[in-house]
C-alpha cells in the first residue's frame, strides 16, 4: 500500500481500526520462578462458549504451557494473569514445523472470567479466506514495544500495512506448502494506518500475531472494524528487511474441527469465509 493510499484513510477509520487492533491483540508472557518474559502474541476467540488462545506452535519449544500468562486487558497498566488450568492442542510429528499454530483453550474459571471482562473476544464471523482485492496488516508485539512499569505490564501493539509476496521468496526457510505458508512483505521499514513511515522491528514475541485483510463491504453494509477487518492467518516467522510468513487460518479451523466438529458450525453472519471445513482433515493435526 502506498503512502498515499494510506493518507486517503479517514480518520475515524484508522482510530476505529487501532483501537479494534488494540482490543484483540494479546502479548502472551511466560512466568516462571519470578521471571517474567514477553514470548509470543495471541488472539482470544470465544466460540461456542468456549475461550480459546490462537498463538504459534513453537512457542512451546523453549517453555511449558503451565507458565504462560497474559494481561488482564488491554486498556491503561494490567498485571498479568496465570492462564491456569488448560488444554493445548498442538501439531506433531513431521507436522509441527510445517503448521506452526497452537490452540490453547482456557478452562481456569477465575482466567476466563478475566478474559471475559478485559478482552475483546473474536468469533469465527471475524475469519475469512483471503480476498483478490484489500490490504493486509500485521498486529503483535514485539519484545521490544513492551515495557513494565512497577508490576504492570504496558504497551501498544505493533501494527503495519503489507503486501503479500505472491512468489516463495528464494530465501524461506524449507519446507514450503503452498497450502499453509503465505509470505508478505517486510522491509527496513513499513507504513502505519496514519501514513507514517516507521522503522520494522524484529519480530521476536511477535509469532502467534494476527494477520488482517482489510476487505472491501458491499454495498450499503455498515461499515465497522469488524466487519472489514477479517483473519486471514498466523505470523509464524520472519526474515528481517524481507519478508515475514505466515500461517493460513484455514488450518485453525481443521485444528478447531479435530478438537470438536461442532466448533466449526457456528457463524453469525455469511461472508467469504471457509465454507465448510474440507480439504487435507486426514493430516494427524493432533492425537487422537
Amino acid at each position: 500500500m502506498t503512502k498515499e493510499k494510506v493518507m486517503a484513510l479517514d480518520e475515524n477509520i484508522v482510530s476505529a481500526i487501532n483501537n479494534f487492533l488494540f482490543s484483540v491483540t494479546v502479548p502472551i508472557f511466560s512466568d516462571s520462578q519470578n521471571i517474567v518474559d514477553p514470548k509470543a502474541t495471541g488472539t482470544f476467540f470465544e466460540i461456542r462458549g468456549r475461550i480459546f488462545l490462537i498463538t504459534a506452535n513453537h512457542l512451546f519449544d523453549e517453555i511449558d504451557a503451565d507458565t504462560l500468562a497474559v494481561p488482564k486487558g488491554y486498556s491503561g497498566k494490567n498485571q498479568l494473569q496465570i492462564i491456569g488450568k488448560s488444554e493445548v492442542s498442538r501439531p506433531r510429528g513431521s507436522h509441527a514445523a510445517s503448521i506452526d499454530i497452537a490452540i490453547i483453550e482456557i478452562l481456569n474459571p477465575e482466567t476466563i472470567a478475566i478474559v471475559k471482562k478485559g478482552w475483546q473476544l473474536l468469533g469465527l464471523e471475524n475469519v475469512s479466506q483471503l480476498s483478490p482485492d484489500g490490504d493486509f496488516l500485521l498486529s503483535g508485539f514485539p519484545s521490544n514495544t513492551i515495557k513494565k512499569v512497577g508490576n504492570d505490564f504496558v504497551g501498544i501493539p505493533f501494527s503495519i500495512i503489507s503486501e503479500r509476496i505472491e512468489n516463495i521468496p528464494n530465501s524461506a526457510e524449507q519446507p514450503v506448502d503452498p497450502s499453509i505458508d503465505l509470505f508478505f512483505e517486510y522491509g527496513p521499514t513499513a507504513f502505519n494506518l496514519r501514513g507514517e513511515e516507521v522503522p520494522n522491528p524484529r519480530l521476536q514475541g511477535a509469532s502467534g500475531a494476527s494477520v488482517w485483510q482489510i476487505q472491501k463491504l458491499s454495498h450499503g453494509t455498515t461499515w465497522t472494524p469488524q466487519r472489514a477487518l477479517k483473519l486471514i492467518g498466523v505470523q509464524s516467522s520472519a526474515r528481517h528487511g524481507e519478508f515475514f510468513r505466515v500461517k493460513n487460518w484455514h488450518y485453525v479451523l481443521l485444528m478447531l474441527q479435530k478438537i470438536d466438529p461442532a466448533l466449526v458450525q457456528q457463524r453469525k453472519e455469511p461472508g467469504p469465509a471457509f465454507a465448510g471445513v474440507t480439504g487435507r482433515v486426514g493430516l494427524p493435526l493432533l492425537p487422537p
